[in-house]
């Protein structure tokens, strides 16, 4: 980490206000850099509120440690995610597929009244004002004005709010896939109060601010927060480090072409010298860069999130899944006239089989199939015919059966088993019906079958 920033940072400034804040988060090292400037440009318009800052594993310690200079508080957070590292995995509800790490902003209690600004925008000019606002003020989405816009908005920090929006997400979830969606629909009296409806001079959003130029060339100059959308984000623009002055390849539309301009000017002023020595040789030896071009010469940190695999499925959530056996008697029937044996080299011991699946926590289809016939050919003992206790004998050198005409399964691999748990099983290829019975002829062993 020393080999990448300067050995000495400047301490963030001291607020006046310690007891209401701006909150953004990180949740990568790209999310970051867009923080230092979106801090220092609050820095810049003078706020007298405390800046704090929520980071994820994803954030390497250079980052973390630039963060520091800039933002008066750094705390880590879990991504609120699908993989089981969040109380929504807890509540067993592993198939809730959006991230809901921004939620962690409402656990600041030491906080009376917090901003949230995401990490793509820019502050203009001062926007305290915005603490005399109440819960849940935010500017109109351009997309669909009767919802909010989460880049920005006016929250009072509560544990009772916060718990409020994970059970509101377990119940309801999100209607377009982010957090945006949960939250209209969790304050969806927003609209009601016109109070709380941010004028747009609040949350520019800049890919679509030259739709109306008149409207920009007469309210334009009053903008105090821009949000970069689309494709002309500045981090994507190409400058001359020493300058910082645009490529004249940078193809940025004029009506916000100074916004561009301005968060370039505070990277290259003020966050570009907070780098190494060596970094910043690099990027001056080249005639035009961009941010994201920088993060090249930082090593790649990809932290995974980490696939948890939960344990047996509560019955109080969800409902037991059925295996479907594959076509072919497992039990030989009853013999009746003028029926040839089956092939007895195919036979499975049942109850070896039931037993594992119990042990388990699933429990095979005994309640029918549509075809009778097919019913009977694969009926399964009734669990007061199975013995209490089941003595496997596994030879250790017996990792192959002679009689396999498949290819043996990884049995270790647990991968496969948060994709049941979301419903999400491959039926026609890893989780067909033979895979499944290989796997359980190699967990019983050729010992079972023999006796």
């Amino acid at each position: 980490m020393t080999d990448l920033v300067q050995p000495l940072i400047p301490e963030p400034a001291v607020p006046s206000v310690r007891d209401e804040a701006y909150v953004t988060m990180a949740n990568n090292d790209l999310s970051a850099m867009l923080c230092l400037v979106l801090g220092n440009s609050l820095w810049l318009s003078r706020t007298s509120r405390s800046l704090v800052i929520l980071v994820t594993d994803g954030v390497s310690h250079a980052f973390r440690h630039l963060l520091s200079c800039v933002f008066n508080v750094v705390l880590s957070v879990r991504s609120l995610g699908t993989q089981g590292t969040t109380k929504l995995a807890l509540l067993e509800q592993p198939d809730i597929g959006v991230s809901y790490t921004k939620l962690h902003a409402w656990r600041l209690t030491q906080f009376s009244k917090c901003v949230f600004l995401d990490a793509g925008m820019l502050v203009v000019q001062n926007c305290d004002e915005l603490f005399e606002r109440d819960e849940l003020s935010a500017v109109p989405d351009i997309g669909w004005p009767d919802c909010f816009n989460s880049g920005l908005f006016v929250y009072v920090p509560s544990m009772q709010t916060f718990w409020d929006l994970i059970s509101f997400a377990e119940r309801q979830g999100s209607f377009d896939g982010g957090d945006q969606g949960l939250l209209n629909t969790y304050f969806r009296n927003w609209s009601a109060d016109i109070n709380r409806r941010l004028p747009f001079i609040y949350n520019l959003m800049a890919n679509v601010c030259y739709t109306y130029k008149p409207a920009f060339r007469q309210f334009g100059q009053n903008v105090k927060v821009v949000q970069f959308l689309g494709g002309y984000k500045p981090w994507n623009v190409k400058f001359h480090p020493p300058t910082g002055t645009l490529s004249p390849a940078a193809s940025v539309h004029p009506t916000y072409v100074q916004f561009v301009q301005f968060w370039i000017q505070i990277f290259v002023k003020r966050v570009l010298p907070l780098f190494s020595s060596t970094i910043q040789t690099k990027v001056n030896e080249q005639r035009y860069t961009c941010a994201l071009d920088i993060l090249q010469h930082f090593p790649s940190f990809l932290v995974a999130e980490p696939v948890v695999c939960l344990p047996a499925p509560s019955l109080r959530t969800h409902p037991k899944p059925i295996i479907y056996l594959p076509p072919g008697p497992r039990i030989a029937p009853e013999s009746t006239p003028g029926t040839s044996p089956p092939d007895m080299t195919a036979t499975v011991t049942e109850p070896g089989v039931s037993e594992t699946v119990q042990e388990r926590g699933i429990e095979p289809d005994t309640k029918g199939a549509s075809d009778p016939d097919a019913h009977n050919a694969h009926t399964v003992p009734k669990e007061k015919d199975l013995p209490k206790l089941l003595s496997v004998a596994v030879d250790d050198n017996c990792n192959i059966l002679p009689e396999a005409i498949v290819e043996p399964t990884a049995v270790d691999d647990l991968s496969g088993m948060l994709a049941w748990e979301q419903g999400r099983a491959d039926y026609m290829g890893e989780h067909c019906s033979d895979n499944i019975m290989a796997k359980l002829d190699e967990l019983i062993g050729p010992g079972v079958q023999s006796k």
